[in-house]
């Protein structure tokens, strides 16, 4: 009988993980599918950059106008500082390592959807050279 009822609490505690988990799934499929809808249509990539960035840009800049530091150096330390203590405490507390990876996974996919969203689809417009008009300039070295 005890066999049972532990077979029923294991399965219903990897149930639990199971929705904590598609969400994760979700965003993850659907920054993948943004980020290459962006590198394959680059009109879209330039419309992004022209319309929706500066607005983007301006907001943040409007809150970080606020603070007489970087926020940026801010962000890094606290995800170093955050890092340690996720290790320290899988190591020490003995959390489990499937907590752990999901609440990295989760960190990294917002880094990287903060990334694409901030400047990163300007990697995907067109050529400089072909926005613009002009003509690359032959480079001559003198040596």
């Amino acid at each position: 009988m005890k066999r049972s009822v532990r077979k029923h609490e294991e399965r219903k505690k990897t149930q639990g993980d199971n929705p904590r988990f598609l969400p994760l799934l979700i965003a993850t499929l659907l920054l993948i599918s943004l980020i290459l809808l962006f590198n394959h249509n680059s009109r879209l990539s330039e419309g992004y950059m022209l319309h929706v960035y500066p607005l983007l840009a301006s907001f943040l800049s409007s809150i970080s106008g606020i603070f007489p530091f970087s926020l940026y150096d801010l962000f890094l330390t606290a995800t170093i500082l955050w890092l340690i203590g996720m290790t320290t405490r899988l190591i020490f507390q003995k959390r489990g390592w499937k907590r752990y990876l999901y609440s990295v996974g989760r960190f990294v996919l917002i880094v990287i959807a903060w990334f694409y969203l901030g400047w990163g689809i300007a990697y995907f417009r067109g050529d400089f050279y072909d926005r613009s008009g002009v003509e690359k300039a032959p480079f001559d070295r003198e040596e």
